[in-house]
C-alpha cells in the first residue's frame, strides 16, 4: 500500500513591488500611434509586443492603469518610435 503525500510549494509573493501607471495621455498616444500606421487592435497588438487581450484593455478607456513592467516599457518604445 502505498502513501501519497502532498506538499505545500511555497511562492515568493510580490511584497511592496509597485506597477507602473499608464498614464491617459499615454493611452491616448498609443491609440494616436495605432490611428496612424492604420492598425487594428491585434496588428498593434504584434507591433507592440503584447498579448491581443492586453492590447484591448489598454486602449479601452481613458482611466490610469497599473501594467506589468514588460507592457509600459513596450508602450513607451512604441510611443517614442512614432514621435
Amino acid at each position: 500500500m502505498q502513501v501519497f503525500t502532498t506538499y505545500k510549494v511555497k511562492t515568493k509573493k510580490k511584497r511592496g513591488k509597485k506597477m507602473p501607471l499608464l498614464t491617459p495621455e499615454m493611452k491616448k498616444a498609443l491609440r494616436r500611434v495605432q490611428a496612424d500606421k492604420l492598425l487594428n487592435k491585434k496588428d498593434l497588438a504584434k507591433y507592440i509586443g503584447v498579448s491581443e487581450s492586453t492590447a484591448k484593455s489598454i486602449t479601452k478607456d481613458n482611466e490610469p492603469q497599473n501594467v506589468k513592467n514588460k507592457v509600459f516599457n513596450a508602450v513607451v518604445s512604441a510611443i517614442a518610435e512614432n514621435c
